[in-house]
Formats: C-alpha cells, sequence, structure tokens
C-alpha cells in the first residue's frame, strides 16, 4: 500500500516548535495582518486553534509529511465575515523547505473535500493579497476562481476566491445556504458542549 505524502490530524500542544517554525518565519507570513509570530503569540495561536476544534467543530490541521511524520505545517477552515455574510475559508501555511512541491495544493484540496463530505458550506473561500502568485496558483488548481476585489477587515486589499459545491463533485448540501448550514452548526455544538452525540463533526 502505497504512503500518503501528507496526513492531516487535529493539531496539539506538542506541535509548538513545529508550528512556530512556520509562522514564526518572515517568509511564511510575508502575506498577513500579522507578520511573523514570536513563540508566546504562536502558544496563543494554537491554543485558539484547538479550542476551536469545541467551540466550532471544525478549525486548523497539522500537515504532517508522510514519509517521516514531521509537522510540516497547517491547513483547515477559518470563519470569515465577508460583507456581512459567514464564509469559510479554506486556509495553509508552510514550511518553506516544503514549497513547490505540491504540499499546499494537496492539503486544500482534502479541506475542500472533507469541508464539502461534512455538509459545511455550499463553497469556500480563499482571501488573497494580488501579489500573492503561488497561493492564487493552489486556489485556481483546488478549483476556485477570482469572485472579486475585497478590503479585508477594513486594512487589507485582498481578491476574493471562490469554489462551489458542485465544482468539487461533492455530495449536495439540499439546498440550505451557508447561514442556514451554520445555524445547525451551532445546533451541534450545544450538544457536543452538554456531552451528547452531535454526529459527525468536522475534522
Amino acid at each position: 500500500m502505497d504512503q500518503p505524502r501528507i496526513v492531516l490530524r487535529p493539531l496539539d500542544h506538542a506541535d509548538l516548535n513545529a508550528i512556530h517554525a512556520v509562522v514564526g518565519d518572515a517568509a511564511v507570513m510575508r502575506f498577513s495582518l500579522s507578520g511573523a509570530k514570536s513563540r508566546d503569540e504562536t502558544e496563543e495561536f494554537l491554543q485558539r486553534a484547538i479550542s476551536n476544534y469545541q467551540e466550532q467543530g471544525f478549525g486548523l490541521l497539522a500537515v504532517v509529511h508522510g514519509a517521516d511524520a514531521t509537522v510540516i505545517g497547517y491547513c483547515g477552515l477559518l470563519t470569515q465575515a465577508i460583507d456581512g455574510k459567514t464564509e469559510l475559508e479554506v486556509t495553509y501555511r508552510l514550511h518553506p523547505d516544503y514549497w513547490g512541491q505540491g504540499f499546499g495544493t494537496e492539503a486544500a484540496s482534502m479541506i475542500c473535500d472533507r469541508a464539502f463530505a461534512c455538509s459545511l458550506a455550499r463553497r469556500l473561500i480563499a482571501i488573497i493579497e494580488p501579489e500573492n502568485a503561488s497561493s492564487i496558483r493552489v486556489a485556481q488548481k483546488i478549483g476556485m476562481h477570482f469572485e472579486r476585489e475585497i478590503v479585508f477587515r477594513g486594512q487589507l486589499p485582498a481578491h476574493l476566491y471562490s469554489v462551489g459545491i458542485s465544482a468539487r463533485s461533492a455530495p449536495p448540501t439540499d439546498g440550505r445556504s451557508n447561514d442556514e448550514i451554520h445555524d445547525e452548526l451551532k445546533s451541534r455544538l450545544v450538544q457536543l458542549k452538554s456531552g451528547k452525540d452531535p454526529g459527525q463533526t468536522f475534522p
């Protein structure tokens, strides 16, 4: 049986060093609002990501190199408010040693397929600065198309890319809107916090 190139799994506090090697790198964080993170900021970032599993039912996952089990970055979903609407953004960051090898495209594609299979949204987005050519290529490879220009969080001029569920040949979401799906997710999360089984969650 062929070994997978990458595996996605929930982040853990033990991933601090590996994740800091990613988000603490100025080249990795060139296209971001915050810039490179300190170790303390990375620890806070990691804690938020772990907390989101219980609070939202989905979030950021560790990208693990299949050959040697090294954590090479993260990929996952973030909730964003765009023009007053709730959207799910596909996001990822990888250590520079693993750039240009297709890992980002592979991880982002896996996230898209999981999100649509779990009926988390009818569409997914990416928020990309116009100069970030490599991320634009990844977005295009996973079926996303340029939608429009936006100013992200009132600060960052960016391009909005999106892909619909039909473009990924994923199971239907029975006609519900993103907001309706998110309302159901909130209900499932209440069940999670009460100790009841809410059914399938993401990841």
